[in-house]
């Protein structure tokens, strides 16, 4: 058991370095360390025998709260071998050691691993056109998985940088098309249309190439809910924004590819806040929200309060443990969640703030 654990946190006094997540290798760590405590003989393999693990032994250990990664890679990939790249980050840092894995059924199967810069990059060959799935996964990650798009050399596709916006918003469009690039030494442009429920009559934005040579195309275009017009679209709750590129030459003909996305303007409602088992150096919070959101306390024993608790799980169901606190203080705190489209609900008692005395 100790060498299973220090497989994963590393051991100070000893030979095992740690950060391990994969069963098989925190299993023969464990062996390993029987071994090293106890020899070789009959107890040490009844033990050892105990702990044998059945199944894969390439499954990845959890060992905090799982987390949602950010996964981007372009949307299409052509019929001719290729690499392939694909980043992770948790929305600000790229995450390393994140397993990426391309497959399409009889045609592509390749795994890589990203690196510091959280960038894998695949060697894939796909051969007929239809979805190739990508999947991340890792150490206290949530496996995801996305579709990418295989189309014929030279076929277009255009993508949405979101699932979803609220009401105001930034969203950033893109088309990949390599007939675009008819110049490779000038950052050319590009026109797209986009729409709403609420703006049905699409809104013309011009793309500009990321550069001389590359045949990626960026544009920019705010989200209101009071006005459309030149650099903005307007939108609602339950709103499907439609972006729309047309495609002069997909293998020789032309071809409309679209990307959709939601609208959300409402933040979380927040409710039957609690404060519980308040103690001397310790305090805890609980409340619920409306929707699933992250989890943020302000707190401190002034106002504003000045220290903050976060935690980015997204949940309805929201309890926070505040630790390392001075006894016989009143502390005041405000709680606050952000949904999945970036909407914020806080609760500050009216801009009283709450308190708590340890």
């Amino acid at each position: 058991s100790w060498g299973v654990c220090f497989s994963v946190a590393g051991d100070s006094s000893g030979s095992i370095v740690g950060g391990n997540h994969i069963l098989g290798q925190m299993t023969l760590d464990g062996f390993m360390h029987m071994f090293d405590n106890f020899g070789y003989g009959s107890a040490t393999e009844e033990v050892c025998n105990q702990y044998v693990l059945f199944g894969d032994c390439s499954l990845l250990f959890r060992s905090d709260v799982a987390s949602t990664a950010v996964v981007d890679h372009l949307p299409t990939a052509p019929m001719v071998p290729a690499t392939f790249e694909v980043n992770v980050t948790d929305g600000s840092s790229p995450i390393e050691g994140a397993i990426v894995c391309a497959f399409k059924e009889g045609e592509v199967h390749e795994v890589g691993v990203t690196d510091a810069m959280g960038t894998a990059m695949l060697d894939i060959y796909p051969m007929t056109v239809g979805d190739m799935i990508i999947t991340v996964s890792g150490p206290n990650l949530i496996p995801q998985e996305s579709l990418v798009s295989v189309a014929p050399a030279g076929c277009g596709a255009t993508s949405l940088d979101r699932t979803g916006y609220n009401c105001d918003d930034t969203i950033e469009m893109a088309v990949f098309d390599s007939h675009l690039n008819m110049n490779p030494g000038v950052a050319e442009t590009v026109s797209v249309n986009i729409s709403s429920d609420s703006e049905p009559t699409p809104e013309s934005v011009m793309l500009t190439e990321t550069g001389p040579d590359t045949a990626e195309f960026r544009g920019t275009i705010m989200t209101s809910d009071s006005m459309g017009g030149t650099g903005y679209l307007m939108v609602a709750s339950g709103d499907t924004i439609t972006l729309h590129y047309h495609d002069d030459d997909c293998d020789g003909s032309p071809a409309d590819v679209y990307d959709t996305a939601g609208v959300d303007c409402t933040g979380p409602v927040i409710s039957n806040l609690n404060i519980d088992a308040v103690g001397t150096d310790s305090a805890v919070i609980t409340w619920t929200t409306s929707e699933a959101c992250d989890t943020t306390v302000m707190y401190g024993a002034t106002t504003p309060p000045g220290m903050s608790y976060y935690d980015d799980a997204m949940t309805t169901d929201h309890s926070v443990l505040l630790e390392g606190l001075e006894d016989c203080t009143t502390y005041n705190f405000m709680v606050q969640g952000t949904d999945g489209y970036g909407n914020v609900g806080t609760d500050d008692n009216g801009g009283s703030y709450y308190d708590f005395t340890t």
